[in-house]
């Protein structure tokens, strides 16, 4: 799969003649180390923006599959590709309808997924099986996804960042 690119060019109201560019990153199964259900760390993972992802998936259902068991999968980023202002998932079919994809938020750069098991870190949002979009409120130039308990499959997460 060709990755897709979305540009959006904003006005800034608050500053006049302040201009800042969207730039979206689409994250598939084919993006990460794994490709079967077998966990597989994954590191230095760029798709369209500036951001660097890292982290432990498997792949099931031709899905990015996540838990929460073992204290250390999930997705990161280790650079930063602007501030994150929008979370969109496509839920594979084959998920238990009572999962949940939890969002950590961050201005430091994560070292890998074991951080958002951390208790101090900030989770900024939750989406429940059936939701698929989360707008980020307040400036995160960092981001991190787990699954809250349990095996969680999904088609395609979309991360749009302010640039």
């Amino acid at each position: 799969d060709v990755p897709v690119k979305s540009y959006t060019i904003k006005f800034n109201q608050s500053a006049p003649g302040a201009v800042s560019t969207e730039v979206t990153d689409v994250l598939t199964a084919a993006d990460f180390a794994a490709k079967e259900s077998q966990y597989t760390e994954f590191s230095g993972v760029q798709i369209t923006s500036s951001a660097v992802y890292a982290g432990k998936t498997a792949t099931s259902y031709d899905a990015i599959q996540m838990r929460s068991s073992g204290s250390d999968c999930g997705i990161v980023t280790t650079a930063s590709g602007g501030n994150v202002r929008k979370i969109t998932i496509t839920w594979n079919s084959n998920t238990s309808s009572s999962r949940q994809f939890d969002i950590y938020g961050s201005n430091e750069p994560f070292e890998s997924a074991k951080d958002m098991y951390n208790t101090s870190l900030e989770r900024i949002g939750t989406l429940n099986f059936g939701e698929t979009d989360f707008e980020v409120t307040g400036d995160y130039q960092y981001i991190g996804f787990r699954s809250r308990s349990g095996a969680m499959y999904l088609d395609k997460i979309e991360i749009v960042w302010e640039e």
